[in-house]
Parts: C-alpha cells; structure tokens; sequence
C-alpha cells in the first residue's frame, strides 16, 4: 500500500484519507500481532485458552475485513 499511496498527491484529500486508513489497518496488524504472540505459560486454564481463541478469531476477523474494505476503497477510488 506505500508504493500506491506515493503516487496521491500530498495536497488531495484523497492522500489525507489513504494514510489515515493505512495507519489504522497498521494498528489493526499490530494488534492482531500482539495477540497471537502472547506466552504460551500465560495460559493457565482451559477458560483462559478459549478466551484467547476466542479473542483472535474474532480479531482476525475484523482485520480481515477492514483489509479487504481498504483494498476495495482503493482500487474503486477513495473519494469517488
């Protein structure tokens, strides 16, 4: 998505937009991240294992669908 976003002229609103919405789906992956590489001996019960599940599928999902929002924006032009 940087090399697409270089090619925005800084002065659009269009450029503004894509940051803001490349920014976000950063946050999202590093979150997603974060969550998947939570200690193994953190998890000390079977409740706890499934809250983690629970909690990455459904992150996951979220990422997911805010990455194919974003690719679709940009492809269909983001303030067209």
């Amino acid at each position: 998505s940087y090399v697409y976003g270089y090619y925005f002229d800084r002065a659009q609103k269009e450029r503004q937009l894509f940051e803001y919405l490349q920014e976000d789906l950063e946050k999202h992956t590093e979150e997603l991240t974060r969550l998947y590489e939570r200690e193994v001996a953190s998890v000390t019960c079977y409740d706890e294992c499934m809250g983690w599940k629970e909690a990455v599928t459904n992150y996951s999902r979220v990422t997911k669908k805010f990455l194919e929002n974003f690719i679709q924006g940009v492809a269909g032009g983001l303030t067209s």
